[in-house]
């Protein structure tokens, strides 16, 4: 070996400056005893690595990036393979905003099953043949439990319930109709549903309509956690659709409701948003009457129905920078589906916010494998290029140690892949904790090799990024608490925030995560 690489390499480890350089310079490499030339942007080279100490070594001494780098005793392929990782293979970075907004979908699109048409179609034809029943004296052998009048066409107050003749007008009425049904009978709601499966569809329609036309969102509660605090969305950032959520869609996408809050201080870094779940009330009753109102799925196993008395509809989180005389436009952040339980709140990490390394795609994974082992990790040593190092790693893992049936496959999507060669056209995830020790030191750095080293990560940081690797519900605590434990990160540290709260941080200890590619693991052939 040369004199100037060994020199280049003794840099690398003492060199703890990073001077700054053009964004558009580009360096040239002559590779191997051929001198197979190799281009690539300053930008694109890792700071600690072989060629980015060799680089700025050459502009210490040369003054510049223009004449081509001679490394006759590299590995031209290896080389070649690296530089093509480094420029295809992106690192996620966050992106900061001061303006956030969430829109909501409407509850009707989001609880009726089988699309908003069949359902009012389905309502329709069942009102009339149940109207019918009631004029020819069937209704009560029809509907054991319901009286007669339920079905004239008569409401209480003797008004008549069809009064319209318009398609609108018709499908308002025969949401009277139900409500009626629902005020009525609103104790044994889920027997009349159970005895008449039938009315299912039309009762939870008619209860989604009118949590979409009372903007029932609006008693929510939003929270967004930043890097460096939290933003509760005012109340009078609250804007509702109602009854015309399907006529006055934003811009961004069709919505029955959306909330808008801006940062005072300053752009910042969402985490997690947090949205309450709205308890669902009868028409007519305040939030928390006695007689809440659930929305009702019937079992397919046993037919039994299931009662969700709290909802939320599917929302998608928003971020933009804005000022006086200039607002970007609206980036997607993250989705969160429609949720309903019994719980309080729905949780959603903001995964795209998330630094996280570089990822190998599968045909260039492959042709780094097929170097064979004792080039590929002398090349890999040597270069010390740690995305590429933990990503052929975490391969390896996952195809050859005891981890391998802790995991589950999941295909991603072609369009996905085909959006950049850092997509792995088939992902690997935590399908079950492991319960031996050793398996689980695997399990947790495979999941921190994913994290990037300098980078401060929050609570909500980690969870995203364990829970984007599990195929299963995460105990993110503990899996969190086993990092910390096996050194693979830093005790937390916990900050205050100038709004009285604390955050907690984490980083990832590069020493740990090397020690255990060089230590026992490559004694037992692992690695």
């Amino acid at each position: 070996m040369s004199a100037s690489l060994l020199d280049a390499f003794a840099l690398r480890v003492i060199d703890a400056s990073r001077p700054a350089s053009p964004s558009t310079a580009s360096i040239e490499f002559a590779v191997g005893p051929q001198a197979v030339l190799v281009r690539l942007p300053m930008a694109m080279l890792p700071f600690d690595s072989f060629l980015g100490t060799f680089a700025r070594q050459h502009q210490n001494f040369a003054g510049g990036s223009g004449n081509t780098l001679a490394l006759p005793e590299c590995n031209a392929t290896f080389v070649g393979l690296l530089c093509r990782f480094l420029c295809e293979c992106q690192r996620s970075s966050a992106q900061r905003f001061n303006e956030y907004q969430v829109t909501f979908e409407s509850f009707y699109d989001a609880f009726t099953s089988g699309g908003a048409a069949s359902h009012e179609a389905a309502s329709r034809q069942y009102v009339q043949e149940r109207r019918l029943a009631a004029q020819s004296g069937e209704a009560s052998e029809s509907d054991p439990g319901l009286d007669r009048d339920d079905w004239s066409g008569v409401s209480e107050d003797g008004d008549q319930a069809f009064a319209g003749v318009v398609p609108f007008d018709e499908f308002e009425s025969v949401d009277s109709v139900f409500h009626s049904l629902i005020r009525k009978h609103r104790e044994d709601a889920k027997q009349i549903c159970t005895r008449q499966p039938e009315l299912l569809a039309g009762y939870n329609g008619a209860l989604m309509r009118h949590l979409d036309v009372c903007a029932a969102m609006g008693v929510s509660r939003v929270q967004l956690i930043l890097g460096s605090g939290y933003l509760e969305f005012p109340p009078e950032g609250f804007e509702s659709a109602g009854s015309d959520a399907h006529e006055n869609p934003l811009p961004l996408e069709r919505h029955a409701s959306r909330w808008i809050a801006r940062l005072s201080d300053g752009p910042s870094v969402a985490h997690e948003l947090r949205v309450k779940l709205v308890g669902a009330t009868f028409p007519g009753e305040p939030e928390g009457s006695r007689y809440p109102a659930c929305l009702m799925e019937e079992s397919a196993e046993d037919n039994e129905l299931t009662l969700f008395p709290r909802l939320v509809p599917g929302f998608t989180l928003w971020g933009r920078m804005s000022a006086e005389m200039h607002c970007t436009g609206w980036v997607r952040l993250c989705e969160g589906a429609a949720d309903r339980s019994d719980k309080l709140e729905a949780r959603l990490f903001c995964l795209s916010n998330v630094p996280r390394r570089r990822r190998l795609a599968p045909l260039l994974e492959s042709a780094f494998l097929a170097l064979g082992d004792q080039t590929l990790w002398a090349q890999l040593n040597f270069h010390g290029c740690d995305d590429l190092t933990f990503a052929i790693a975490r391969g390896v893992v996952e195809r050859q140690s005891k981890l391998k049936p802790f995991l589950a496959t999941k295909k991603v999507a072609q369009a996905e892949a085909d959006k950049g060669q850092n997509q792995a056209a088939v992902e690997r995830l935590l399908k079950q904790w492991p319960g031996k020790d050793a398996v689980q030191a695997l399990a947790v750095w495979w999941m921190a090799a994913t994290l990037c080293d300098g980078h401060a990560y929050t609570e909500p940081e980690l969870y995203a990024a364990i829970e984007n690797l599990c195929a299963m519900q995460a105990d993110f605590a503990v899996i969190r608490k086993e990092m910390v434990r096996r050194g693979f990160l830093t005790p937390p540290e916990i900050v205050a925030n100038t709004d009285r709260t604390t955050t907690t941080y984490y980083r990832v200890s590069m020493v740990s995560m090397r020690a255990a590619l060089q230590g026992e693991w490559r004694t037992k052939g692992i690695f």
